[in-house]
């Protein structure tokens, strides 16, 4: 994963964009084909072995798109001018952020023990969806505005901070959009992905109260921002 996001990123750097969620979708393709011709025959296992090779294949597409443009690959064992103090201070503050996150999950478990039955089932799954369904919206935005900012400053251009806030704003107004969308048709939605009818009509209820509070936090961040 960390070899697969790092040539995403040097494709996104050289702004050639779509190349990388394509190696993606391709990879979780073959990942969903593996698990449904061999689960029978091999059993749960098949869940680990889809998802490492989808990986290697997302990997292995990617660095042949990036011989394509000239990037040649070959093993290091050390280099001079590395600084190893850096990128010991960077994963402390990695491992800081993670730490946070997960304490923020079990501490969020556990309160959830303490509410009705399938309560945390409700909330872990209309999070997954709004997060899914932001992503749609946050990642090409955030290709193509990361590589145009970076290209920004290595030209030196003084007009960087129109670009930031003309982004922003448009982020605003799309999931302001959405928001509606959501607020006019969640519930309806909510119905068709839950069409087998397990969930009352108060569970259902409180998932679309959750994934309407979920796209309102977004528009709160970036008029936060």
């Amino acid at each position: 994963t960390i070899l697969a996001s790092f040539t995403n990123i040097t494709l996104n750097a050289e702004e050639i964009y779509g190349r990388a969620e394509i190696t993606g979708l391709i990879g979780s393709v073959v990942s969903t084909l593996l698990l449904v011709i061999f689960y029978k025959s091999v059993g749960v296992i098949i869940l680990v072995y889809a998802l490492l090779i989808g990986k290697l294949i997302d990997l292995i597409i990617t660095i042949f798109f990036l011989q394509k443009i000239g990037y040649n690959f070959k093993i290091l064992w050390s280099v001079p001018f590395f600084n190893v103090n850096s990128f010991f201070k960077v994963m402390l503050t990695t491992s800081g952020y993670v730490l946070t996150t997960q304490l923020n999950v079990t501490l969020m478990t556990a309160m959830a023990s303490f509410l009705p039955t399938g309560s945390i089932s409700i909330y872990n799954y209309v999070l997954r969806l709004s997060t899914k369904a932001s992503g749609i919206i946050n990642g090409p935005v955030n290709t193509v505005f990361f590589s145009k900012f970076s290209n920004m400053i290595a030209q030196q251009k003084s007009n960087l901070h129109n670009f930031i806030n003309n982004t922003l704003r448009a982020l605003v107004i799309v999931y302001f959009l959405v928001f509606c969308i959501i607020y006019l048709l969640g519930y309806e939605l909510l119905h068709i992905l839950w069409s087998n009818g397990k969930l009352s009509i108060d569970e259902m209820s409180i998932a679309y109260l959750m994934l309407c509070l979920n796209f309102f936090a977004y528009i709160l961040k970036f008029r936060i921002i």
